[in-house]
């Protein structure tokens, strides 16, 4: 699978001092990729609320949450 952005429409975010070991392991070109990413996660119960945690400490911006509660 392959990831591409238009680097005008959305840009790359800065990469934040929490990030460095992500950033080491996969290089920034990958984190800005994954940080572009879409994600949505469905129902926020015991799984769902760490996978989303998870996400978010990768560094994702674009997480979209649904409950039904």
């Amino acid at each position: 699978m392959r990831i591409s952005h238009h680097p005008e429409l959305l840009p790359p975010p800065a990469p934040s001092e929490a990030q460095v070991a992500t950033i080491s392991v996969w290089g920034e070109k990958k984190q800005a990729d994954l940080a572009r990413v879409c994600v949505g996660t469905i129902g926020l119960g015991s799984v769902g609320s760490i996978v989303v945690e998870a996400l978010s400490r990768v560094g994702m911006t674009w997480v979209s949450l649904i409950e039904h509660d």
